[in-house]
C-alpha cells in the first residue's frame, strides 16, 4: 500500500484553511451586501413614487398642451380662411377699381394730348398771324 507524501498532507490542509477563509469571508460580504440593499430600499421606493408623480404630471402636461396646440391650430385656420376671403374679395374690388382708374388715366392723357395739339395749332396761328420784324 501507498502512503500519502506529507508534503501533500500539509498543502491540502493549507488549501481547506484558505477556502475556509474564502467561505467566511464571501458569506460576510453578502451579509453586508444585504444590509445596503435593505437600507437602500426605502430610498429607492421614495425615489419611485417621485418618478411617478412626476411621469404623471408630465403626461397631464402633454395632454394639456396637445389640446392647446389643437386649439390654436383651428383657430389659426379660421383666422388664415378669413384672411383668404378677405384677400379674394380685395383683389376683385381692386380689380374692378384698376380698370376705371386705368380708363380714367387714359383719357386723362388723352385729353392732355388734345390740349397740347390744340396749344400748338393756335401757338402756329398766332404766330403767322404777327407780321414779322
Amino acid at each position: 500500500m501507498t502512503t500519502i507524501p506529507t508534503w501533500w498532507l500539509w498543502l491540502s490542509g493549507a488549501f481547506f484553511l484558505i477556502a475556509t477563509v474564502a467561505w467566511v469571508l464571501l458569506a460576510a460580504l453578502v451579509l453586508r451586501l444585504l444590509l445596503v440593499v435593505q437600507g437602500l430600499r426605502p430610498k429607492v421606493e421614495a425615489t419611485l413614487e417621485k418618478v411617478e408623480g412626476v411621469a404623471s404630471q408630465v403626461e397631464q402636461l402633454a395632454r394639456a398642451a396637445r389640446s392647446t396646440v389643437e386649439t390654436v391650430g383651428g383657430k389659426a385656420k379660421t383666422v388664415a380662411g378669413a384672411f383668404e376671403l378677405l384677400a379674394l374679395a380685395t383683389a376683385s374690388r381692386f380689380q374692378a377699381v384698376s380698370r376705371v382708374l386705368a380708363a380714367l388715366g387714359a383719357g386723362a392723357k388723352v385729353i392732355g394730348m388734345v390740349k397740347g395739339l390744340k396749344a400748338k395749332k393756335t401757338g402756329l396761328d398766332n404766330k403767322a398771324a404777327k407780321p414779322a420784324k
